[in-house]
């Protein structure tokens, strides 16, 4: 689950930036919602909770994990 946590990096790096006035590309609709999940009074720990997996913060960590093996075994079909 490196690149999941990861991911939680890079959100925290592209709030940093949105917090500051930087133009952050792509993710202007998900950062008004990361900001409002990592509020500690609205983020589930629970993680046998669905809301915990549903969650903005986890959601797109657990999605963008999983778009990385899918082009990674692109990569490798592509390479036979």
């Amino acid at each position: 689950m490196v690149i999941h946590e990861l991911r939680h990096i890079q959100q925290r790096l592209l709030i940093n930036d949105y917090n500051n006035g930087k133009t952050v590309k792509d993710v202007n609709n998900d950062i008004d919602n990361w900001i409002e999940n990592a509020k500690v009074e609205n983020y589930v720990s629970d993680t046998n909770s669905i809301d915990y997996y549903t969650q903005p913060l986890e959601f797109d960590a657990y999605a963008f994990t999983e778009m990385i093996f899918i082009l990674d075994n692109e990569q490798q079909y592509n390479r036979q």
